[in-house]
């Protein structure tokens, strides 16, 4: 009887996501699939990408090449994935802030009454065993934007109207309460990743 009140809402009905990530292509790998699946499906998909992605390679290669060439990547992989835009915080990678009052959670309670989605889609912060601090610290501003875009006393500098989205999905779980069969995009998801 409780887990009927406490269901997760249904992700696949959601008409407007906005998708956060730390880095290029951290979505694509994430839920590429669930992302194609719900373009596909009619939903408006916006992304917002924090970092430059300057720090995304094992090999030498020039920090401000690599943040352009992932850009342009990224750029593909959205097109692919049926993404409709693309917002750019350009945080120096490996820089996120920690807390939730920094100047990226403002950003992302703006972003979020902006675009007004049903659903903010982003990394988990609470995984356990997640290194990398731009994965937590963006996957907690996430959290702390979603609660205050709501609160008509937050954040009121930019005189937008609050905004609660209905649910939060969070991507690469620990403790997952929906799993999306994406077999009939697979070859969609494959293509993005491959931008």
């Amino acid at each position: 009887m409780v887990s009927e009140l406490l269901k997760p809402p249904p992700l696949m009905s959601a008409k407007r996501v906005l998708c956060v990530q730390p880095h290029p292509d951290d979505m694509e790998c994430a839920a590429g699939g669930t992302i194609a699946l719900l373009a596909a499906r009619g939903a408006t998909v916006v992304y917002v990408t924090v970092t430059d992605g300057s720090w995304g390679a094992f090999e030498p290669v020039d920090p401000e090449e690599l943040a352009e060439t992932r850009r342009r990547e990224q750029v593909e992989a959205c097109r692919v994935l049926g993404v409709e835009e693309i917002a750019w915080l350009d945080f120096p990678d490996g820089q996120v802030p920690p807390g939730s009052g920094h100047v990226l959670c403002r950003h992302l309670v703006r972003l979020i009454r902006s675009y007004r989605p049903d659903c903010v889609m982003t990394v988990d912060p609470w995984t356990p065993y997640e290194a990398h601090p731009d994965h937590y610290n963006t996957g907690l501003a996430v959290a702390a934007a979603v609660l205050f875009s709501g609160l008509a006393a937050a954040h009121r500098e930019e005189g937008l109207e609050p905004h609660g989205p209905e649910m939060v999905a969070f991507a690469v779980t620990a403790r997952p309460n929906t799993w999306v069969a994406v077999d009939e995009v697979w070859e969609t998801r494959t293509r993005a990743l491959e931008a």
